[in-house]
């Protein structure tokens, strides 16, 4: 028996794509055809997530063991014989973008097909990342940066003042740590 999926972004940018592929499969043979599908780098993490009409994400299957089973272990048989008709398949973790899978059906297999396979579809995939803007520092971090400076310059000076031996250096520390305390209580205080 063959399985039929239809797999969008769940955007209305026209994309989608339907796959055939056999019942015995895993998920990481679909994953492995999605991948070819839509060109994107296998070197990236991916997941799918059994999910609901609603999408829900559920239980997670990537590909290595995260608690509930590896893409490699699990059958698309068994997840549509327990009622799964739909998958989230998350390709971009760091901006959280997935398509939405659906299973649509299943039909005889044709003789000499090779499956998995795409059977239709429209439109050009996402791109697998995206570049985000870098973030600017939070206030907070330029002021722990400035407290930093401060002691290093202060520490650096009672050093030079002194010959260099492991007193001074514990000595060194031990300033820093004094400091730390001080100049953070100041700062939250402005």
């Amino acid at each position: 028996m063959i399985y039929r999926f239809k797999m969008t972004t769940g955007r209305k940018d026209g994309f989608f794509r339907e796959y055939e592929i056999e019942q015995n499969d895993t998920l990481y043979e679909f994953h492995r055809h999605i991948q070819d599908d839509v060109d994107f780098d296998e070197a990236q993490m991916a997941a799918f997530y059994t999910s609901d009409a609603n999408r829900n994400k559920h239980t997670q299957y990537a590909l290595f063991d995260m608690g509930d089973g590896a893409m490699d272990t699990i059958m698309l048989e068994d997840l549509i014989n327990n009622k799964i008709n739909y998958l989230i398949y998350t390709f971009d973790f760091f901006n959280n973008r997935s398509f939405l899978i659906e299973f649509i059906g299943e039909i005889d297999a044709i003789c000499r097909e090779r499956y998995p396979r795409t059977v239709d579809g429209k439109g050009n995939p996402p791109d697998q990342l995206i570049d985000r803007p870098v973030q600017e520092p939070l206030p907070i971090d330029d002021e722990i940066a400035n407290i930093n400076n401060k002691k290093k310059s202060k520490a650096s000076k009672e050093l030079a003042e002194e010959e260099y031996d492991e007193d001074n250096e514990e000595k060194y520390n031990d300033i820093l740590d004094d400091e730390d305390l001080g100049m953070l209580s100041e700062t939250n205080e402005v």
